[in-house]
């Protein structure tokens, strides 16, 4: 445990997180190792953080242990508490498979399965306990199983661009592109494929649906979380409206429809992307760079980004982080993000070697795959003038000027504006969990940040107008109107209490004697099934030897209770059976258990009669006894 504790400290530390695949993998089958070695020992209680945190103690001669103890501490304790409650049971049913096993000796495969995708107890784990009391496994069982459930996963999931076929069609025909849309928004060149349906064409005519390949285009294809870009190709004989745009192996396609004349293959052409489409984009795509900084900054450098979406209108910004942010700490993130975009931040782009990227402290994806030449973009000084810039895109840079002190430096390949002040404001609207030390943010920049602002603001005036108090107060009425709503529920619940009391006392004074057994078939006004259930209790407990069926219109639908004492059970009255009874009249059904037991109806018309019906069913049972 005391090793683990120590592997543990110095993965987390080298940004390491708990995840279910890589080095996260790896990090949580050491803790929860760590948590069974702990189990075998008794240790039914979380323990591990605080072993880790001798474990950093014990490690003067590393300070950046030190420094980040706590929130070492934090992730093993978050992580460990969600393994124990899945361990205990887990364990639990290993225990009785082993029992059941005890003569064959063999953990069948398809146990292993279960335990793991329905109980989340690792197989590693379960292969270990099992080995430890004698037990073999069937391992090509298992994996056969796991096999069979990636299979109906993958089925189950979107269709893979990377698998497209059509990537191996434009392959085959040798149709590559270049982007050439960093610095311009159009460009002229020449059609080289047209497809429609699944296969190529030489023509495209008005009406039809298809895609547009082109030797260089100015379209941004899908890719490092930003979408496509969309406008138009134009060429001496048609327009063609680029919906979509997605790289297939070495081509950029563009999907939409051609809207006026026709197109054709090998005849020129010029790409022309949507202006407020890119600058929204590549808007959002500076944003996204400056939030990861920022909570990198606020939370800690463990923060990578996990995955994001760039969109013109908004943003998606998945990372590591093994708890919710405070509210504090997002406004801190906010807050640092709109001072960066006020500073007016010039944007920097540098083709460099990639391993010279990495030395200058550029944040790169072990997800991604990077060529020899990688291309940096970083956010380092202000610009030093007044107005923003809006344009979408800067200039590429190949001189490799250093600047040591940035706010933001990572490998990027999307488009971004040329300085932080074009983004105008940015506006999270929430944080929230996707996994297990996954986390994500959303937000919006520019006009929409704007709108959000003011749609909020014009909630806060209306409500000041309503209650006739400044803004400020808002809040606090609120808050008066709802401990006056809360007063009011128990005033009223206090009332209903009061109420089903009364009905009791009028329902034991009728209550029907046969043979020293007393009967309550009634109906009653009560405004919930609580409330339904309460006049019962009251009855029986009064009554002494009894058997209670109970009636009432709630929410414009017949409900019934039924109670019994354990004689009327003994003499034929079950709950269960009566109160079934009854609700077959209207047109409905229920149970539960010999002494208590509730049904519903559909008829409501036909309450009382199914009252009666119960009543006579009781007097039948009673009457053979």
């Amino acid at each position: 445990i005391t090793e683990h504790a120590r592997a543990l400290a110095f993965l987390i530390n080298d940004g390491v997180l708990p995840a279910n695949e890589g080095r996260g993998y790896v990090l949580r089958r050491v803790l929860r190792r760590a948590v069974y070695f702990g189990h075998t020992l008794g240790l039914t209680e979380p323990f591990l953080e605080d072993v880790v945190g001798r474990a950093i103690d014990a490690s003067p001669a590393y300070p950046e242990l030190q420094q980040q103890a706590n929130f070492i501490r934090r992730v093993v304790g978050v992580e460990e508490r969600r393994f124990q409650s899945t361990l205990a049971r887990g364990i639990e049913l290993l225990e009785q498979v082993i029992e059941r096993e005890r003569e064959s000796k063999a953990i069948p495969g398809r146990d292993v399965f279960v335990l793991y995708d329905t109980h989340g107890l690792p197989p590693e784990l379960t292969i270990e306990v099992a080995e430890q009391r004698g037990y073999a496994v069937d391992r090509d069982a298992f994996e056969a199983e796991m096999e069979a459930q990636r299979a109906r996963s993958k089925g189950q999931t979107s269709f893979d661009r990377f698998g497209d076929p059509r990537a191996e069609q434009y392959a085959a025909l040798g149709v590559e592109s270049d982007f050439v849309g960093y610095e311009t928004l159009a460009a002229s060149s020449d059609v080289r494929a047209l497809t429609r349906g699944e296969g190529p064409v030489e023509r495209l005519a008005a009406g039809e649906q298809g895609d547009v390949v082109l030797a260089a285009t100015t379209f941004y294809p899908e890719g490092g979380g930003q979408i496509g870009d969309r406008g138009e190709i134009v060429t001496s004989g048609g327009r063609f409206r680029v919906e979509d745009t997605q790289r297939l192996g070495e081509a950029i396609v563009h999907s939409g429809e051609v809207v006026e004349g026709a197109l054709a293959v090998g005849e020129a052409a010029e790409s022309r992307v949507d202006p407020e489409w890119r600058t929204g984009s590549a808007r959002n795509h500076t944003a996204t760079h400056l939030l990861h900084a920022a909570l990198r900054s606020v939370l800690g450098d463990h923060v990578r980004q996990a995955g994001s979406l760039v969109a013109p209108d908004h943003l998606r910004f998945d990372y590591t982080h093994p708890e919710a942010p405070t509210a504090d700490e997002l406004r801190e993130v906010q807050r640092i993000v709109n001072a960066k975009i006020r500073e007016d931040i010039q944007s920097e782009t540098i083709v460099l070697p990639y391993e010279e990227a990495i030395e200058r402290g550029a944040i790169a994806f072990f997800e991604d795959r990077y060529t020899a030449d990688v291309r940096m973009v970083e956010y380092c000084e202000a610009r030093g003038h007044g107005a923003a810039s809006q344009e979408y895109a800067s200039p590429e840079n190949t001189s490799h000027q250093h600047t040591p002190d940035c706010f933001s430096r990572e490998l990027c390949g999307g488009t971004h504006l040329r300085s932080t002040g074009g983004v105008g404001a940015c506006q999270i609207v929430g944080d929230s969990s996707i996994g297990a030390g996954l986390r994500r943010i959303e937000a919006l920049t520019g006009p929409q940040a704007e709108r959000w602002v003011e749609e909020r603001l014009d909630i806060v005036t209306t409500l000041s107008q309503r209650f006739k108090i400044p803004p400020a107060e808002v809040l606090g009425r609120i808050d008066t109107l709802e401990e006056q709503l809360a007063d009011e529920r128990r005033r009223a619940q206090q009332q209903a209490r009061q109420a089903s009391s009364g009905a009791a006392d009028e329902l034991v004074a009728g209550a029907e004697d046969v043979d020293g057994l007393r009967l309550v078939f009634a109906r009653v006004e009560v405004e919930s099934v609580d409330a339904l259930r309460r006049v019962g209790d009251r009855l029986r407990d009064r009554l002494g030897s009894a058997f209670v069926l109970l009636g009432a219109a709630i929410e414009e639908r017949p409900m019934f209770v039924a109670m019994a004492t354990d004689d009327a059970v003994e003499r034929g009255l079950r709950a269960d059976e009566l109160v079934k009874e009854a609700a077959k009249v209207a047109g409905g059904g229920g149970g539960g258990r010999a002494n208590v037991a509730q049904a519903g109806g559909r008829d409501l018309a036909k309450l009382d009669a199914a009252l009666d019906r119960a009543r006579e069913a009781a007097r039948e049972r009673l009457a053979k006894a």
